[in-house]
C-alpha cells in the first residue's frame, strides 16, 4: 500500500513539474514576444506586429495592450471591421475603455457609419468629458442632421 501512495506522490510531483516548465517556457516565450511586438510597432512595422501580436493572442488571450496596439494596426491599414473588434475587445478587458470608444468611434466614421460612430463618440464622452477631439467628433456628426 505503501508503494501506491509513493508512485501516485512521485506521479503527481512529475506532471506538476512539467506543467510548471511548459508554463515557464510559454511565459519567456511570452515576454520575448511582446518586446519585440512593441519595437515593430513603434517603428511603424506594422504587418510585422500584426504576426506577433497574433501568435501573443494564442498564447494569452487577455492582454489588452496587445489587442489595442492590434486595434491600431489594423486602423492604419484601413481594416476597419478588425479593429473595430480589437477596441471591443479593449472594452471587454477593461483597457484602455475610453480610447477604445473613441477609436470605434473613429472606425466607423471610416466607413461613413454616422449613426455607430455617434453612439460610441457618446460613450467615450461619458467617461471623459473634456475630449476635444470625441467632442468635435460629436459635433460635427450631429452637425449632419442624420435621421
Amino acid at each position: 500500500m505503501n508503494n501506491s501512495i509513493l508512485f501516485c506522490f512521485v506521479l503527481v510531483f512529475s506532471f506538476s513539474c512539467q506543467t510548471n516548465i511548459e508554463k515557464t517556457k510559454n511565459e519567456k516565450k511570452l515576454n520575448e514576444l511582446l518586446s519585440k511586438s512593441e519595437i515593430l510597432y513603434k517603428c511603424y512595422q506594422y504587418d510585422k506586429a500584426l504576426e506577433l501580436f497574433n501568435q501573443i493572442i494564442e498564447i494569452d488571450s487577455n492582454i489588452g495592450i496587445v489587442y489595442f496596439r492590434r486595434s491600431n494596426c489594423y486602423a492604419v491599414k484601413s481594416e476597419w471591421g478588425n479593429s473595430i473588434k480589437d477596441d471591443l475587445k479593449c472594452v471587454k478587458l477593461g483597457y484602455r475603455v475610453e480610447s477604445s470608444f473613441k477609436n470605434i468611434g473613429l472606425s466607423y466614421e471610416a466607413v461613413s457609419d454616422y449613426p455607430h460612430a455617434l453612439y460610441y463618440y457618446i460613450k467615450a464622452h461619458e467617461l471623459n468629458p473634456k475630449d476635444s477631439v470625441v467632442n468635435k467628433r460629436i459635433n460635427f456628426i450631429k452637425s449632419l442632421r442624420l435621421n
